[in-house]
């Protein structure tokens, strides 16, 4: 099964032994799209070329083991790990300092690289975040020689479920086209993917460095059941009186089922945001 066209318009770089797929447009100010857990490049594709018709150059990696990127059966999924090899991605196509947007578990790789390489960021923009989020599962049912069927036989089992599933995130069944439902689920059937899932869900939570004072807005959508828009407000209060802004109607998907509203915020805020030497 093919991704989005859109997506397939992306390169491939090495860093190391990993190859990560990066989609890039436009050309000025470098702002990096970072997606979440189980998405891709192909989340953004309503975001790109806004960003890019407004003057910005706009880059959306997929991190490993997601997208079209590798999956190393032996990988570092960790967020710390994945931020430093989205850093040393942007250091090689010459794109830091960058405005920084994450997405969910994509919030958490920035808010990472942000405040272990202040230098690399202009700003943030945390987009239902999940950070401080990490619901560890016991490690007697992760570390058990049987998990890992058991994970593949709840894929297959969920596969069916996905138009509820992605419904229940993005805040309605009128959301999940088929070309989302395409998007969403052929690289999660990319060889390699169980492996990840496996990874990632034994990993142990990393306690965060301190927030680098880098401008920040948290966005939330107003219907989110995942990552519930109250969590966002707290994120924001611990980071020091960061602005928060609802997307009316939204789930956890805001940048996908309310592009307007959400461009719109995301171009105030950057326009807001000017080019300083940021904090080292």
């Amino acid at each position: 099964m093919r991704l989005h066209d859109a997506q397939d318009a992306g390169r491939f770089v090495s860093i190391g032994a990993d190859r990560l797929h990066c989609r890039e447009t436009g050309r000025g100010e470098p702002v990096v799209l970072v997606h979440g857990f189980g998405g891709s490049s192909f989340s953004w594709r309503h975001t790109l070329g806004p960003l890019a018709g407004a003057g910005y150059r706009v880059l959306a990696p997929d991190l490993l083991g997601f997208g079209l990127s590798d999956r190393p059966p032996h990988g570092d999924y960790r967020p710390s790990a994945q931020a430093a090899l989205l850093a040393a991605l942007l250091e090689k196509l010459g794109a830091t300092p960058a405005h920084l947007v994450g997405h969910s578990l994509g919030a958490l790789v920035v808010r990472w690289l942000a405040s272990c390489r202040p230098a690399a960021a202009t700003s943030l923009v945390l987009v239902a975040p999940a950070v401080g989020r990490h619901r560890r599962l016991p490690v007697w049912i992760t570390r058990g020689r049987w998990y890992p069927l058991v994970l593949r036989l709840a894929m297959s089992a969920a596969r069916p479920l996905a138009p509820w599933l992605l419904a229940r995130a993005a805040g309605g069944s009128e959301h999940v086209t088929p070309e989302v439902l395409r998007g969403y689920l052929a690289p999660l059937a990319r060889p390699g993917t169980l492996e990840v899932l496996v990874a990632m869900s034994r990993l142990a939570p990393e306690p965060l460095p301190p927030a680098g004072g880098h401008p920040t807005l948290v966005i939330v959508g107003e219907r989110d059941v995942v990552v519930p828009p109250g969590h966002g407000r707290r994120l924001a209060a611990t980071l020091g009186a960061v602005p928060v802004a609802t997307v009316a109607g939204a789930g956890h998907l805001p940048q996908e089922t309310h592009p307007p509203a959400f461009n719109r915020l995301l171009l105030d805020f950057l326009g807001r945001t000017a080019l300083t030497q940021p904090p080292r």
